[in-house]
């Protein structure tokens, strides 16, 4: 059972951790190399080879055992049955128990890890690391498939790996400790490393740092120095930019904005940019370790941002949980620069345009990366908090992947009249999109949208949709519709009939609602557009079966810690409203981390805890 190894904080499979021994390391962190063999926190035993039986194993442990060190046991670069089953038992022997333990495993017997049980170390350590740098796909495979076969809430050490120019995306894909090596060849091949990338000194005409090195020195000086003197000066500018690089990214886990970090930083390298667009093709290992929601902008910045796990989400929820109420006018509307859309100018002119028709209308608003936006959805998190760059251009791969966006809402809701409200990109991508479904389209824009012609010409087009379907305008109840869309998007299909089984009243402005049923309060939509339940309303989705938690026999007061919890919905992500179930307790909270991840975790909160009723019996 992992004992000394706590996960603080996540962005994405990115973390902040610790290590809880004597001396406590805060994760990510790089070691230097020269400590694991003196008086560091970490310990190498080294290589099986220098041992000759277990019993001088179990010596040599001994000398460490009450030190409060992370021991990594011997490894051997032949790994064999015989030596797994001498980790095994080492790993289980009680003299043990109370010493944080880490092992060793090969890359290559990645598939063979069931040969050493699981949950019984505190790190794991990838070993023949080099063999990560044949090719991109190895690199993310690998390093992806290792994390996912070890315990969640185990350190993962990559050896002899790491550069400023990497440590980002090693981060990234869920790698926890490092060490300075790479950074000390490097000096010794005269090899100036910073985050964009190695550097040979012979070609270099200025130093562009400001460390402590470079400030008192430049390449025509350090080439005239002695092979010794200008090999430890660059390794000490090469450490100190690891540093650097590893200060930044724990900045970047804790401001939640790792990913921006990282499309920003893969550009550096086409190995790295290769890196990140394969992790991206195989979404599972992401989106199961990505929150639901997060208060920072979504920025997307470039062309891996279409892949982005909570891009990629949005739009399959739209696909699979929401369903358009309304069946008689769609309205296809641009997007805005100000979130969400209907407070904006260009908004305002739509809705003031449209008047007592939106009962009957159903606006949605077309944007890159998103997609399709549901105007009931513009609130929630990430439609309401991205950015992107406004050039008029879309590449072909955001043509591509809002058609077909658009085109699966167009499959899935039906509605008696289209009309596009349309210019340029916009509107070629509606066109082929009704192209290929067969349907007609009614387009208003005459150039610019928001022009009194345009929105003259939208609201007659409305009318005249009305009058060939034989319509009349419907009263408008914009925050209920809003409160339904949102409990199927974030709970599922089913969600709103049992949240508005009776009369809701929705109370406050737009966007913070709060909602009411027989005078109690009943929800509340919170800082990420999503819906904060009360005790009631979590009874009142207990037969939809989803986003539960089951903890054990205890009374809930204070934080749920992943030791108390017995059985999860394995779709909840961080961030998630959750219903807490036990025998003792009963209550409603948000989800700190992964439902997967609160079953393998011995240590952290698992949810907090908002509201709790105490269960007689």
């Amino acid at each position: 059972m992992t004992k000394y190894f706590e996960v603080t904080r996540r962005d994405g499979p990115a973390r902040i951790g610790k290590l809880l021994l004597k001396e406590p390391v805060k994760t990510p962190h790089i070691l230097e190399v020269e400590s694991l063999c003196k008086n560091g926190p970490i310990i190498s035993m080294g290589s099986f080879l220098q041992y000759g039986s277990e019993k001088d194993i179990l010596n040599s442990i001994e000398e460490y055992k009450n030190s409060k060190k992370l021991i990594i046991l011997p490894y051997s670069p032949f790994s064999s049955t015989k030596e797994n089953e001498v980790i095994n038992k080492l790993l289980k022997l009680e003299d043990l128990d109370d010493v944080p333990l880490g092992i060793v495993m090969d890359i290559n017997s990645i598939n063979k890890m069931g040969e050493i049980e699981p949950g019984l170390s505190d790190m794991y350590v990838i070993a023949c690391s080099n063999q990560l740098k044949t090719g991109p796909r190895t690199f993310v495979r690998s390093i992806s498939e290792f994390r996912e076969k070890i315990p969640s809430d185990t350190a993962l050490y990559i050896p002899s790996f790491a550069t400023p120019e990497n440590l980002s995306i090693l981060v990234y894909l869920g790698i926890d400790i490092f060490d300075d090596t790479l950074a000390e060849i490097s000096g010794y091949q005269d090899i100036y490393l910073t985050a964009d990338g190695a550097f040979p000194l012979s070609g270099m005409g200025v130093l562009p740092c400001i460390c402590k090195v470079c400030q008192n020195t430049n390449p025509a000086e350090l080439k005239k120095l002695q092979k010794k003197e200008r090999s430890l000066l660059l390794a000490k500018h090469n450490k100190l930019k690891l540093d650097e690089e590893l200060k930044k990214t724990k900045e970047f886990i804790k401001n939640g904005v790792m990913r921006e970090y990282v499309e920003k930083q893969c550009r550096s390298s086409p190995f790295l940019t290769a890196a990140l667009r394969l992790l991206d093709n195989d979404p599972q290992y992401l989106e199961k370790r990505t929150p639901v929601a997060r208060k920072n902008i979504l920025y997307a910045n470039s062309m891996e941002s279409l892949n982005r796990v909570e891009v990629r989400r949005f739009s399959e929820r739209v696909e699979k949980r929401y369903c358009s109420q309304k069946k008689g006018v769609l309205v296809l509307l641009p997007c805005s620069a100000k979130k969400p859309y209907s407070i904006s100018q260009t908004h305002q002119k739509f809705i003031k345009a449209l008047g007592g028709l939106r009962g009957n209308v159903q606006e949605v608003i077309i944007s890159s990366p998103l997609g399709v936006v549901p105007r009931e959805l513009e609130t929630v998190y990430p439609a309401a908090f991205y950015d992107v760059p406004v050039t008029g251009y879309w590449d072909r791969e955001e043509r591509e992947w809002v058609f077909s966006c658009l085109k699966k809402y167009m499959e899935k809701n039906s509605y008696d009249c289209i009309i596009a409200h349309l210019d340029g990109p916009y509107k070629e991508i509606c066109q082929k999109a009704a192209d290929e479904l067969g349907l007609e389209v009614r387009y208003t824009s005459s150039g610019r949208g928001t022009s009194p012609e345009s929105l003259e010409g939208l609201r007659e087009a409305v009318k005249r949709a009305f009058e060939c379907c034989k319509m009349e305008d419907s009263y408008f109840e914009p925050k209920e519709e809003l409160i339904k869309s949102i409990a199927d998007y974030q709970f599922g299909a089913g969600a709103s009939d049992l949240l508005t089984r009776e009369t809701i009243r929705v109370r406050g402005r737009f966007p913070m609602f709060h909602v009411y049923s027989k005078s109690q309060h009943f929800m509340t939509l919170n800082e990420y557009g999503l819906i904060n339940l009360s005790i009631e309303a979590a009874k009142a989705l207990l037969s939809l079966g989803s986003y539960q938690v089951r903890i054990d026999d205890f009374e809930l007061k204070g934080s749920v810690l992943s030791p108390g919890v017995i059985d999860t919905d394995p779709q909840i992500r961080e961030n998630d409203e959750v219903i807490i179930l036990g025998n003792k307790g009963f209550g409603v909270g948000r989800a700190k981390m992964a439902g997967w991840e609160m079953m393998e975790s011995k240590r952290g909160v698992a949810v907090d805890v908002r509201h709790a009723r105490k269960l007689s019996g």
